[in-house]
């Protein structure tokens, strides 16, 4: 099976489900208990900073507050609790996103920002599949955001794009067509909304939903070789990331047609996810082989590795990570 030769994630359909719950028909892991999944927030006293790196591993259970500057290789100065992370984001007013898997489906949790490790504001369901990562426009408190589902429910239907609000939950899908495993999403200001997926077959593919709406279309011109993160710049390019052979690409347009603007540029490790800095100068991407950060000086045609960190932040098998505040697309 082409999958099986694929190491980390989201690097091909099986490495992924290997990664969450095992390939073969494995017993997916077993639900979290209501008091495992209770969000809990530990910082140190006194701590109220607004700007921020959050940074995770893969079901570590935890997301950490580093300092915006982590050149140091400082450990985190706050903590989020009780959650099982597959990625961060930020949305427009600095709320913490962190969906979070649990069997075949799972959970969105919002925490209020900017402050870095906010209490808790809510959690919504994904009934669709497990999640792999979500995006939101300027406040997911009071508007909608979406969320990418690696696969659906029960683990062999195709994954999707789900679109929720905090107060209505999760209550529809978006049309993939040609997707079969939904990695990564990214929602722009104007409402377009993309997904990196990849087909049965395991080729990379992005998604395009014109004003997020129900029917997507396969970009043209798309040259990753995987699914990877998304993020948008202050420029308005998609910057998407491919695992298998540790690449950026910067584009524009992908509304359906793609100019590739930038790349490929060469990231390190096994990157997955990774997101941008408010002035789109700075890439911060979760990486495996092992967990850590890696920081990019990061221009539509330049990227640059100038550091890495990962102290305190715990062993798994990819990380991920999110500016706070994050670009201003």
């Amino acid at each position: 099976m082409k999958g099986l030769k694929r190491v980390g994630y989201p690097m091909g359909a099986c490495a992924i489900v290997a990664v969450l719950s095992g390939c073969g028909g494995s017993v997916p892991p077993p639900a979290a208990s209501s008091a495992a999944m209770r969000s809990q927030i530990s910082s140190a006293p006194g701590v109220m900073v607004d700007k921020g790196l959050y940074a995770t591993v893969l079901n570590g259970g935890k997301v950490y507050g580093y300092p915006i500057d982590n050149s140091r290789n400082k450990p985190p100065f706050c903590t989020v609790d009780g959650v099982r992370p597959s990625d961060v984001a930020v949305d427009g007013k600095g709320n913490l996103i962190v969906p979070s898997e649990n069997g075949y489906t799972g959970t969105v949790t919002v925490f209020k920002g900017p402050s870095m490790c906010g209490p808790k504001l809510g959690s919504v369901t994904n009934p669709y599949g497990r999640p792999t990562d979500a995006a939101a426009g300027a406040d997911a408190t009071t508007g909608t955001f979406i969320v990418g589902s690696f696969n659906g429910p029960g683990g062999d239907n195709p994954g999707s794009v789900a679109v929720c609000t905090l107060k209505g939950g999760c209550t529809s899908t978006l049309s993939n067509p040609m997707a079969q495993y939904v990695g990564a999403v990214a929602l722009a200001r104007n409402r377009d909304c993309w997904a990196s997926a990849e087909t049965v077959g395991y080729n990379a593919i992005l998604i395009y939903h014109r004003g997020c709406g129900k029917k997507g279309v396969p970009a043209k011109h798309f040259l990753n070789h995987s699914l990877g993160g998304l993020d948008i710049d202050s420029q308005g390019h998609l910057v998407a990331i491919s695992s298998t052979d540790a690449k950026l690409y910067v584009y524009s347009g992908c509304n359906p047609d793609c100019s590739l603007v930038g790349g490929p540029f060469a990231l390190r490790g096994s990157p997955q996810f990774g997101h941008l800095n408010e002035s789109s100068t700075r890439l911060a991407v979760g990486s495996g082989s092992p967990a850590e950060v890696d920081v990019y000086a990061y221009s539509p045609t330049h990227v640059r590795l100038l550091y890495s960190f990962n102290k305190g932040l715990g062993i798994g098998s990819y990380a991920a990570a999110a500016y706070n505040p994050r670009s201003k697309e």
